[in-house]
């Protein structure tokens, strides 16, 4: 196939996928919409969003012939972190008339959003990390959402309930499939797949040493969601303790760079969030570290059996504490890394899972069924929500309150949800007559019309998310050290 993988190169992800799929024999070309001081990749060519339109208006954007004559090109598009060729995602409209297949690959910050996302993050034992930005956003939204205008701008992070729903609404129309880790698709309401992420295994050489005086590697990326300041204080107690062991915090320095002190560590405690782990951390196991990280099965139960150390805010310490003194246990977790690293998250593994999921959703085979959002519908009036709720969040930037304003959704994506909840359609036992009351939908929606998903072939993993019959289909599914033995210190 002819591919374009375009969007932001978070993490790399654009440039390791794009080497996966080459190797899978298809012809890929790629761009990125920014850049990174961390990667130096090169991309096919430079895409801008603004070469590709001719007009905006109020409420429509007008593609330029040099649009159509990129789009004639491939076969399939892939957008990472829901940044598509068009503002506003207007584009995916029209590649799905074109007959072109679409893959709206998320990443956490774009989907995520403090209700529901809080009630799992909670229920799995996680603080909600909320950045200083989401909540001045939610205080002072940025944009007018009850404009159409306001939508036709950069919406990608924008971190508010009407533009991350609008995101939802199209990527469930007219994307073929849509990638995402559960723990941060709080909004969703259409069955996905699973985002697999991957890593650059050039340069990586995996030594397991073994050292009963380890060294331990922390490289947030964002410390206020990785939980930095908590991470940090757990191992000044442990030192105060006595544990002997070495410790480096990498910044704000190059990934090549970052892979040359993986190769020469021992620990890698990735992050305090919740769900499962990131890229960092494949490269941790697969340079021959003992990962400790997000691993929370029941949130995020793909990819099966990480052998990454779960570890939360109460049990980081115990954990740590493990990793150090228990040399045995800490090599078979770093020896089993390496083996499920290479074998779930190499680029060519990661990149066959993602473009199998086209034939997949064909056949409607997805991985996830969520209900986060459609069980708990609500007009969010935030601060009497949390306190409402007992919520507990993660600001490690300074505590403070929302405001107490109401978020109302405008008409035309009260329209746009129904149109999109009639295609995904839902649980039998949700209660559709909430989200008419609490203005998500249209007036004349009409909830008993709205096509159920046949449940006897689901498993439900948490209160709110159900596994497919082929979840995971394809992926390697070797156990190579019991959860329980990762999780119990």
């Amino acid at each position: 196939m002819n591919i374009l993988l375009s969007g932001y190169n978070t993490a790399g992800l654009i440039h390791n996928l794009g080497k996966g799929m080459e190797r899978l024999g298809h012809t890929v070309q790629t761009a990125s919409v920014g850049t990174s001081i961390y990667y130096d990749h090169d991309f096919s060519f430079d895409l801008s969003q603004n070469d590709l339109v001719e007009s905006i208006t109020a409420d429509c954007v007008t593609p330029s012939r040099k649009f159509y004559s990129l789009a004639e090109k491939f076969d399939v598009f892939i957008f990472n972190s829901g940044v598509t060729l068009l503002p506003g995602m207007q584009d995916l409209p029209i590649l799905q008339k074109m007959g072109k297949k679409i893959i709206v690959r998320n990443t956490g910050s774009c989907t995520r959003f403090i209700y529901p996302g809080s009630r799992l993050w909670n229920h799995g034992g996680h603080l909600f990390n909320v950045s200083a930005d989401e909540r001045g956003q939610l205080v002072q939204p940025r944009r007018d959402w009850k404009k159409k205008s306001a939508y036709l701008a950069d919406i990608t992070y924008a971190y508010h309930l009407a533009p991350k729903l609008y995101k939802e609404c199209v990527s469930s129309l007219y994307a073929d499939v849509v990638t995402n880790g559960p723990a941060h698709s709080s909004l969703s309401f259409s069955p996905f797949f699973a985002a697999i992420n991957t890593f650059d295994p050039e340069g990586i050489n995996p030594l397991i040493l073994g050292r009963s005086k380890p060294l331990i590697l922390h490289a947030p990326s964002r410390e206020a969601f990785k939980g930095t300041p908590d991470i940090l204080a757990c191992l000044d107690e442990l030192q105060a303790e006595g544990l002997d062991y070495e410790f480096i915090r990498l910044e704000k320095i190059p990934n090549y760079q970052v892979k040359q002190f993986l190769e020469v560590a021992d620990i890698l405690i990735d992050d305090l969030a919740c769900g499962g782990h990131g890229i960092l951390a494949n490269e941790g196991m697969a340079s021959g570290c003992m990962v400790l990280g997000a691993n929370a099965w029941d949130i995020s139960p793909l990819p099966f059996h990480r052998p990454v150390v779960p570890i939360n805010r109460s049990n980081l310490k115990s954990q740590l504490r493990r990793a150090i003194l228990d040399v045995p246990f800490r090599c078979r977790v770093a020896e089993a890394g390496i083996e499920y690293a290479n074998a779930v998250h190499h680029p060519a593994v990661a990149a066959s899972y993602l473009l199998s999921c086209l034939e997949r959703a064909s056949r409607k085979e997805y991985d996830y069924y969520p209900t986060l959002f459609l069980d708990n519908p609500f007009r969010p009036d935030y601060q009497s929500w949390i306190e409402e709720t007992g919520a507990q969040l993660y600001m490690p930037d300074g505590e403070g309150e929302f405001n107490h304003r109401k978020d109302n959704i405008p008409p035309f994506l009260q329209q746009l949800f129904s149109k999109a909840l009639f295609k995904a359609g839902a649980h039998p036992e949700t209660d559709m007559e909430r989200f008419l009351q609490a203005g998500f939908t249209i007036e004349s929606f009409q909830p008993h019309l709205l096509p159920r998903w046949d449940t006897s072939k689901l498993k439900r993993v948490n209160p709110w998310l159900s596994l497919g019959d082929t979840a995971g289909k394809g992926l390697p599914d070797k156990e190579l050290i019991p959860y329980e033995e990762l999780a119990q210190p």
